[in-house]
Parts: structure tokens; C-alpha cells; sequence
């Protein structure tokens, strides 16, 4: 039988190994916790902006849309009175 005494030193060892370990992987958990907030926190703000961007560009759309229709309908406007004009200009023969 080995007496207790060889034991001992090997579970005080093997204690002090277990808890170091757990103190450094409650460290390395905390850091990786950490930098997983901070990019959680970046990805938010990056969300925000990209739905800010993609607001402001549906409305430039939209504004590029108006602007085009407004033109379109000018331009008929103007032939129309362009033809009326000439409907109603006398004739020089």
C-alpha cells in the first residue's frame, strides 16, 4: 500500500493545476465575452447606418423618379403648346 503522504503533494499539485486552469479559462472567457460585446456593439451601429444609407438612397430614388416624370410631362406639355401654336398661326402663303 502507498502511503498517504505520496499522495498528498500530487493532489495539492493537481488541485493548484485545475484551479489556475479555471482562473485562466474565467479570464479567457471574460476577454472573449468582451470583445464579442464590442463587436456586437459595432455591428449594431453598423446595421443603423447601413439603414440609414438605404434610406436616404430610396428617397434619392424617389426624388430622381418625380424629377423625371416632371420632365417627361413638361416636355409633352410644351410639344402640345408647340403644336397648338401651329394649329392656330395663321398662314403666311
Amino acid at each position: 500500500m502507498i502511503p498517504l503522504c505520496l499522495y498528498l503533494p500530487y493532489f495539492l499539485l493537481s488541485s493548484l493545476i485545475i484551479h489556475v486552469v479555471t482562473v485562466g479559462c474565467i479570464a479567457e472567457y471574460n476577454s472573449v465575452n468582451s470583445a464579442l460585446d464590442e463587436i456586437s456593439a459595432f455591428m449594431d451601429e453598423l446595421e443603423e447606418r447601413s439603414d440609414l444609407l438605404f434610406a436616404k438612397v430610396q428617397q434619392q430614388l424617389e426624388d430622381s423618379r418625380l424629377a423625371r416624370l416632371q420632365q417627361e410631362a413638361d416636355k409633352e406639355s410644351a410639344e402640345e403648346q408647340s403644336l397648338n401654336s401651329q394649329k392656330t398661326a395663321p398662314s403666311s402663303h
